[in-house]
């Protein structure tokens, strides 16, 4: 008898002990460190940071196109747009490549999954192109969760101008969309970890008001819809842009049929490049 009150007296140490350290139904005691809790007590996906805002962050870039140039950009205050709190950008003057000018131009803000801008955008610069200024707003630069391929943002619009005494109609999307998520990525003599990639779209279409007779006009395409800007972007985890690839590519319409003669090319296709050098992420 002894000997079975003493395995009793055991096993019941043994429940006893086992209670007290593992997790019960109401989740008041937990080991648990899979995730992070947010407000609400729920336990969610852990997110990087793909783009840092802290202030005194900067990046410098070398940038390679029809010229080879150097782009600094920098972190340097916080803004308040609709109740939101935006981080502002500087560049050095001049700014050469596209994204600089983007960031430059525009304010910025993230979220758990997300990177946005709000400010301005510009078309291609092709000498004697037409000079074109699009306003954004939240325009979604990536979203850490979306699928490949899913469109982020997407802007349209008509800007009117004259070129050469000729009216001009000019007809824009500006769009966004996911691209890739990479485990590494190589960005000039660097490797970095956990990369995503995402576009940006510009389609233009433009159409000339030719005056035929006195106050009689006559719409004569000069660009049909094409994409003619396309950047891919590649930002990694705690760094931010470290890779863009700029394409620029058009065809006018012919014509000779009209006499109208443009101050820029009847078609152009060239590629820049921007390459991450040194940077720095602020406290």
């Amino acid at each position: 008898m002894k000997k079975y009150a003493f395995l009793s007296v055991i096993f019941i140490l043994f429940l006893t002990f086992s209670c007290s350290t593992t997790d019960d139904d109401d989740g008041d005691t937990t080991d648990d460190t899979s995730g992070t809790t947010d407000d609400t007590g729920e336990t969610g996906e852990i997110f990087s940071d793909y783009f840092p805002l802290d202030l005194g962050t900067y990046w410098t870039y070398d940038n390679v196109g029809q010229e080879t140039t150097r782009d600094s950009l920098f972190v340097t205050e916080t803004v308040i747009i609709d109740s939101e709190t935006f981080t502002s950008f500087n560049a050095e003057i001049p700014a050469t490549a596209f994204m600089t000018s983007l960031f430059s131009n525009s304010d910025a803000r993230t979220t758990e999954t997300e990177f946005m801008i709000t400010g301005s955008i510009s078309g291609p610069e092709v000498e004697g192109f037409p000079e074109i200024d699009i306003p954004i707003e939240n325009f979604l630069l990536y979203v850490i969760d979306a699928l490949e391929g899913s469109e982020l943002s997407s802007f349209s619009g008509t800007i009117s101008q004259v070129i050469m005494d000729i009216p001009i109609d000019i007809d824009y999307v500006v769009s966004s969309s996911q691209g890739a998520s990479l485990d590494s990525y190589i960005a000039g003599t660097e490797t970095f970890d956990d990369v995503i990639s995402s576009f940006i779209t510009i389609n233009l279409a433009i159409t000339a008001q030719v005056e035929v007779f006195p106050d009689v006009f006559i719409p004569v395409p000069i660009l049909s819809s094409q994409d003619v800007l396309v950047a891919t972007n590649y930002y990694a985890a705690g760094v931010g842009l470290v890779y863009s690839e700029v394409l620029v590519e058009y065809e006018l319409q012919d014509l000779s049929d009209f006499g109208i003669e443009l101050p820029f090319p009847s078609s152009a296709s060239n590629t820049s490049t921007q390459t991450i050098d040194t940077y720095l992420i602020g406290l």
